[in-house]
């Protein structure tokens, strides 16, 4: 008997009935196929974009909406640093330690020239295409290096002066003795609202007596907050500040007028921060970065953070858009000035020198005879390039 071949032969004949079920099943979905779980996706590629915490707002809502509508990324907002000085250490000692667990974050302009030096950032090229032609030209000489983009530039807070209504048409220079708020939330804004001081006087040494007259205007030391609580006449603060005043949180809501300081030549000193997105060097997360960075280009991605903050725009085409320009308290009133503005030196070591000035100014507010210390470390901070 071949009763082995038979066998064999009947169990080739299944094998082969088997296969041509499933093939059939795979083409034309037959039951006899295995069918994929219902809802069985590939699992999302997570981004990490790091932002100081003053910055959520707008953030938020832009990271969820984007993440909601992404069939294959996920950003996870991680939100850092109690202020400027803060969130520059952290990411700086992330990015230093070689650690990958952010991949992207929202820098200040002051900042790449120490990232670049380095070698923190990727270069965004390969993934967006960028024309710098359409930004301040100070901005579009620092956001690459060469030839190589490296930050997408979002947003601007730009200096102004607050007053109260009843205070309203009160220059600069006639402030003294008056309520005056000149100390920011944190280091990074006292140092601009001095630079703005400077620009004024003409002189480092003139901005600083001057700081130090309004500093001791009043019977007390104001900040921003005393403003807001109806306490100080001005405040020398930024446009983005100006969101807080309209709230119903505010004392002041709706009685405060807003103007920026200008020089005996009518020129604007007022002095411009501006934050941008940029790549982690060593993340390799390129598709989820790729479609992240495609999503803040969009122009109504870029008005609905300006919306929310009520910042100014990078963007010099944004600058038509009428609801840019009403999404913010005195971005109307910048907008011919902005060909003026003053943006802050192209310091590697902005940070450090920024630091060392705050604490000479200290020095001086206690004791006029460290008047030479503070105009010394203010003259680090622009870097030899003159005021």
């Amino acid at each position: 008997m071949h009763w082995g071949k038979k066998k064999n032969a009947k169990g080739k004949m299944f094998c082969c009935f088997f296969l041509s079920c499933a093939l059939i099943g795979t083409a034309a979905g037959c039951s006899c196929a295995r069918q994929p779980e219902a809802g069985l996706q590939k699992p999302k590629e997570e981004i990490i974009f790091a932002v100081q915490r003053d910055f959520t707002g707008a953030y938020e809502n832009i990271v969820r909406e984007f993440s909601e509508n992404s069939v294959g990324t996920e950003v996870q907002l991680k939100k850092i640093g109690s202020d400027s000085s803060d969130f520059y250490r952290i990411i700086s000692s992330v990015f230093l330690g070689g650690e990958i667990d952010i991949d992207m974050c929202l820098i200040e302009d002051v900042w790449i020239q120490d990232f670049l030096e380095n070698d923190y950032l990727a270069p965004l090229d390969e993934w967006i295409s960028i024309d710098p032609g359409q930004y301040p030209h100070a901005v579009a000489e620092r956001i690459q290096k060469e030839n190589h983009l490296y930050v997408l530039p979002l947003e601007q807070d730009v200096g102004l002066i607050y007053s109260r209504k009843e205070s309203a048409g009160f220059k600069i220079e006639d402030a003294v003795g008056r309520r005056v708020a000149v100390q920011g939330d944190d280091d990074g804004e006292t140092t601009v609202n001095i630079m703005e001081l400077i620009a004024f006087g003409g002189s480092v040494e003139e901005g600083l007596r001057l700081y130090k007259r309004l500093w001791q205007s009043g019977q007390k030391q104001f900040s921003f907050s005393d403003f807001k609580d109806g306490e100080a006449d001005l405040a020398l603060s930024y446009s983005g500040k100006g969101r807080e005043l309209v709230s119903a949180s505010s004392n002041v809501q709706g009685r405060f007028d807003v103007e920026t300081i200008t020089d005996s030549q009518d020129q604007s000193c007022a002095v411009a921060r501006v934050y941008g997105a940029v790549v982690n060097k060593r993340s390799e997360k390129t598709q989820g970065i790729e479609e992240f960075l495609e999503y803040l280009s969009r122009e109504d991605v870029q008005i609905a953070i300006l919306k929310e903050h009520g910042t100014l725009p990078v963007k010099e085409s944004l600058y038509d858009n009428d609801v840019v320009l009403d999404s913010g308290v005195g971005i109307r009133m910048i907008k011919p000035l902005k060909e003026t503005l003053i943006y802050r030196e192209e310091n590697p070591h902005y940070m450090l020198c920024m630091e060392n000035a705050i604490k000479a100014v200290e020095r001086y507010l206690a004791d006029d005879a460290a008047l030479q210390d503070a105009c010394a470390a203010f003259e680090e901070i622009y870097s030899g390039a003159g005021v």
